[in-house]
């Protein structure tokens, strides 16, 4: 099952919309769990849309917002999204920004990206964002137009404060598409996607504190870096989020062990 086929069309543009990290990103950014530093340039949508389908230069402003942005983060490589998505999957040219000099290059990428998915209106991005750039447990790459990095990843989903379920983010299918480089590419995914007790445990204590503060349906992202630490790297509306029929573990499981409902 991928997303949920039971919505309107209607209601997928805005649950998309709400999807932006305009609206999740301030809610857990107070939250006593591990933080990425984030930046945001509110860049407005017309500035990027212009530069990239018009081809009219960025105003000053709006890039001075934007350096500004990445002086706060201090460090290439850094990550760089709008507030509705990173395009990842163009890695190199899109969110893995290694200097000052490639903005232009790897902007312009990212807005074709989102344009291109862009038909119905759900990606109505209004900012440019800037992340730490996170040193993840990862063991192979693929092509996906640029030596992507499959990292050790969990979905969860929240529904009404509570906790629905957990799957791996990475899948056999999914990779395999991507043209891995390794050839024990299939075993070192198994490894990524093998969550153990105290994995678990960690991801279940940051979601105790972060699902109070939603309502609604939502799918919350983590990521585990190679410090051992697991952080929240991104969230969705959950009737807009990919979701499979073979989930690692329900909540309800977790829930009998003594974790809050």
């Amino acid at each position: 099952m991928s997303q949920d086929s039971k919505i309107s069309f209607k209601q997928r543009i805005d649950f998309g919309k709400e999807s932006s990290l305009l609206v999740w990103y301030p809610r857990i950014k107070g939250l006593p769990i591990p933080q990425v530093q984030t930046e945001i340039a509110g860049t407005g949508h017309k500035p990027l849309y212009d530069f990239m389908v018009n081809e009219k230069p960025i105003p000053e402003n709006v890039y001075e917002k934007m350096y500004q942005a990445m002086e706060r983060i201090g460090k290439y490589p850094m990550f760089m999204r709008t507030d509705q998505s990173s395009a990842k999957h163009s890695w190199k040219d899109t969110c893995f920004l290694t200097s000052k000099d490639k903005l232009n290059h790897n902007l312009s990428f990212l807005i074709e990206n989102h344009e291109m998915q862009n038909m119905a209106g759900e990606l109505g991005y209004e900012a440019v964002v800037f992340r730490e750039f996170l040193d993840l447990e990862s063991y192979f790459t693929t092509d996906f137009y640029g030596d992507f990095p499959v990292n050790k990843e969990v979905r969860c989903f929240i529904r009404d404060g509570s906790f629905v379920s957990m799957h791996n983010y990475w899948f056999d299918d999914a990779v395999k598409q991507g043209h891995p480089h390794d050839t024990k590419w299939r075993a070192k995914l198994k490894k990524l996607n093998t969550i153990g007790k105290g994995d678990k445990m960690m991801i279940k204590a940051h979601l105790n504190l972060v699902s109070p503060r939603f309502q609604d349906y939502w799918s919350v992202d983590f990521a585990k870096g190679k410090n051992g630490i697991w952080y929240l790297i991104d969230m969705a509306r959950g009737e807009v989020s990919y979701h499979p029929e073979n989930v690692i573990e329900k909540f309800d499981d977790m829930n009998s062990k003594g974790l809050r409902k």
